[in-house]
């Protein structure tokens, strides 16, 4: 069995993770400021494209965390399937779709 990557990067500021310009735009937009704890700890594990499990309280960024790490992962120049997000209910579902558009609004191609 493999062992996980662990990331020693210190996250203090979106910046610090190296994405997209256009993706850094729209994180900004929407008013993230900097990332949350959950961010900080989930994301570049996603980038390195490992399988991660969190947890984390309601309303602490969880989506972010994944919509973030997918569109920077996403290639709008490839047209097939690049992510899969599954949610539980349909207001979730609707949920997530505005967070992604919402972040992704600069990402040509999207």
């Amino acid at each position: 069995m493999e062992e996980p990557t662990t990331h020693t990067t210190e996250i203090n500021h979106w910046d610090d993770l190296n994405l997209k310009t256009n993706l850094l735009r729209g994180i900004y937009a929407v008013g993230f400021e900097n990332p949350s704890e959950i961010q900080k700890k989930a994301i570049l594990p996603v980038l390195s494209k490992n399988d991660v499990i969190a947890q984390a309280q309601s309303g602490t960024g969880k989506t972010g965390t994944f919509s973030i790490s997918s569109l920077q992962l996403t290639d709008p120049e490839v047209d097939e399937l690049q992510t899969l997000i599954i949610a539980p209910t349909q207001e979730l579902a609707r949920q997530i779709f505005s967070v992604v558009n919402s972040i992704g609004i600069f990402i040509d191609g999207l």
